[in-house]
């Protein structure tokens, strides 16, 4: 366990940046080209060049952030993130998708507008366009509210239609949902929402845990119920694994059931944008990019540490030396255009 340990750390690159805090990455994340085995049939030959040409590859994180514009990582350090976009785009995906979020911005309110939280964005924001990414795909969030939302007029819902610029929609699995006006739990998002969740119908299993064919479904849906609709982003899918401190880094790395699912679900949005698209004789979607979550294990808001989603694996005791899980190897060889292939040869 040691020795694999310590083989990592000696292979280590530091990703130039303009900041004075560089993040290490293994040099196995920089060498993309070589994919382990998948021992998967279905899907697995899918890539970017069975999408639309504009059709949008990108890639979503997060981190605990707290009010005065730090991004906290387990020891209270600050994750030098313009090194990941310049990886990011390395690998060829397209855009990378981030929060802004106002209580970072704000601060608290007695001191006013927070510097250091508009400096960090801003470095951020700069850091995308210094890399080609389109600026128009920065979301801008609120604080989350509590209690119940309060109702609507007739002439205020009239006026919230149509006026989205794009859905985004994160998915991550699908449940059995039925009616329950008195939920188990506490007062909030959960209770408000009236509704019991269950993995089984009469005694039959919805499926695995992961359920590709659930995004298709809800796609139709939106397709069959809403006219007029505007492009569509999944702006989040991804599947986790419990943080097991017992792995070294090496063997965390190794995350089949990660492209499995990648796999199959975009195998499964290509299937409804053949069958509901713009182009089909019963469809209206336009679906125009595809962000997974997350590029890097980060803090997960309701189970902090415990999980790890990212197709980086961030060793949390070890200076947040970053090591490319298979995952990111498979998408690095899915991103791979025509053009740049043509390139190559």
């Amino acid at each position: 366990m040691k020795k694999n340990s310590s083989q990592s750390q000696s292979q280590t690159k530091k990703v130039s940046s303009s900041s004075s805090t560089s993040i290490q990455y293994s040099n196995d994340n920089l060498q993309i080209d070589s994919v382990p085995a998948i021992p998967y049939a279905e899907n697995c030959k899918i890539s970017r060049t069975d999408f639309p040409n504009d059709f949008v590859f990108g890639v979503g994180r997060g981190a605990a952030k707290d009010g005065r514009g730090h991004n906290r990582i387990v020891d209270g350090s600050n994750g030098n993130v313009a090194d990941d976009i310049k990886v990011m785009k390395s690998m060829g995906f397209d855009a990378y998708r981030f929060s802004i979020s106002w209580p970072r911005i704000l601060g608290r309110p007695c001191l006013g507008v927070n510097k250091e939280g508009i400096d960090y964005h801003n470095d951020i924001i700069n850091t995308c366009l210094e890399n080609g990414y389109p600026q128009n795909m920065i979301e801008e969030t609120c604080a989350p509210i509590s209690g119940n939302l309060r109702k609507f007029s007739i002439e205020e819902s009239s006026l919230l239609k149509g006026s989205i610029d794009f859905p985004g929609l994160n998915y991550y699995t699908t449940y059995y949902a039925s009616n329950d006006p008195t939920p188990d739990c506490e007062d909030g998002y959960y209770k408000d929402q009236q509704v019991k969740f269950s993995t089984d119908r009469d005694g039959w299993p919805i499926g695995p845990v992961l359920v590709p064919w659930g995004i298709y479904e809800l796609l139709k849906y939106i397709n069959y119920t809403y006219e007029n609709i505007p492009d569509i982003y999944i702006t989040e899918n991804g599947v986790d694994e419990k943080n097991n401190s017992k792995l070294t880094a090496y063997e965390a790395c190794t995350d089949t059931t990660r492209i499995k699912y990648h796999q199959d679900h975009l195998a499964k949005i290509l299937e409804a944008m053949n069958d509901y698209g713009d182009n089909s004789s019963n469809g209206n979607l336009n679906i125009k990019g595809y962000f997974l979550w997350s590029w890097c294990d980060n803090f997960e808001w309701v189970e902090g540490y415990t999980v790890r989603f990212g197709i980086i694996y961030v060793d949390y005791m070890n200076n947040l030396r970053r090591y490319p899980k298979h995952s990111a190897k498979w998408f690095a060889q899915f991103l791979k255009r025509k053009d740049l292939l043509k390139r190559v040869k």
